[in-house]
C-alpha cells in the first residue's frame, strides 16, 4: 500500500540529495541501482554521489519508504497523458524523477516522456536496403540526413528499447507523395515538432500531410536509434525523423 502524499513529499534533504551541482542530463534515464539500494535516475547522478553502481534498473528490494524516496522504484509513464483516469504529475524531487498521483489516490515514483520512439517493424534506411529497427545493431551503417538535407552513411552508436503501456498507440501519417510512417505522438520531426502537433496539409520533409490515424502499439517496446557523428536524423519509411537519444549515448 502506497502512502499518502503528505507522509512522501517532504522532499527533506537528508533525505534526497541535492543534485543540482551534478550537472547531470535530465533526459539520459539509463536507471541504475546503487550500493546505497538507492535507484537513480542515470550513473551520471550516482557517481556524483560516488555511489557504486550494483546493477541496471531499479534496485531489486526497492520500496516506498516515506523517509528516502530515491528507494522508490521508478516506472515508466508516457507524458501527454491521454486520459482523464492516468497519473498526473504533482511534484519534481531533487533528483529530477517525478512524483505522480493515480486515480485511485496512491503515488509512485516516475520518469516522463518516454514514449516517443517507434514500432519495432519500423523500416530504417541503411546501404544493404530498408531494415527493421528491431533487427539492428550499434556498428551496424544506415543512412543519415544532414542540416543541408544530404543523405550520408554513418552508423548505429546506440539503440534504445523504451518499455511502454499496454493501451500505447503510435501516430500513422500519411504523405501526399505516397510515404506512410509511424512513430509515438511525441516523437518529434527534423524540426522538433512532435507528430501529434501535426495538422492536414502541414509540411513533412517537402510533402503535405493528407491523413493521420492512431494506431495502437500490440507491443510493449518502443525502440529508436542514434547515429554517430552529428546528424541526429535517420531515416523510417523514406521520412526523416529526429533521434530522441541524447548525444551523450555516444
Amino acid at each position: 500500500i502506497l502512502l499518502s502524499y503528505s507522509s512522501c513529499t517532504n522532499d527533506d534533504v537528508n533525505f534526497v540529495p541535492d543534485f543540482s551541482s551534478c550537472g547531470c542530463s535530465s533526459t539520459s534515464y539509463d536507471i541504475v541501482c546503487g550500493a546505497d539500494g538507492r535507484t537513480y535516475l542515470d550513473s551520471c547522478h550516482a557517481m556524483c554521489l560516488n555511489v557504486e553502481i550494483v546493477g541496471v534498473g531499479n534496485c531489486p528490494n526497492g520500496f516506498n519508504d516515506p523517509r528516502d524516496t530515491l528507494k522508490w522504484p521508478i516506472e515508466t509513464v508516457c507524458i501527454p497523458v491521454m486520459r482523464e483516469d492516468d497519473a498526473k504529475e504533482v511534484h519534481t524531487l531533487r533528483d529530477g524523477s517525478i512524483l505522480y498521483r493515480r486515480a485511485n489516490g496512491t503515488y509512485f515514483r516516475g520518469t516522463p516522456n518516454l514514449c516517443r520512439c517507434l514500432p519495432g517493424f519500423s523500416l530504417v534506411s541503411t546501404p544493404l536496403g530498408e531494415c527493421a529497427i528491431h533487427s539492428l545493431l550499434p556498428g551496424d551503417p544506415i543512412y543519415v540526413v544532414t542540416q543541408k538535407g544530404e543523405r550520408v552513411i554513418e552508423s548505429i552508436a546506440h539503440i534504445r528499447q523504451v518499455p511502454v503501456p499496454d493501451d500505447h498507440f503510435f501516430l500513422k501519417v500519411y504523405l501526399n507523395d505516397g510515404r506512410i510512417f509511424m512513430a509515438s505522438p511525441l516523437h518529434p520531426t527534423t524540426d522538433g515538432r512532435p507528430l501529434q502537433s501535426l495538422e492536414i496539409d502541414d509540411v513533412v520533409d517537402g510533402a503535405n500531410v493528407i491523413m493521420m490515424d492512431t494506431i495502437p502499439s500490440h507491443s510493449l517496446i518502443t525502440w529508436d536509434l542514434l547515429p554517430t557523428g552529428d546528424h541526429p536524423f535517420y531515416i523510417i519509411n523514406g521520412v526523416p525523423l529526429k533521434s530522441t537519444i541524447p548525444f551523450a549515448f555516444q
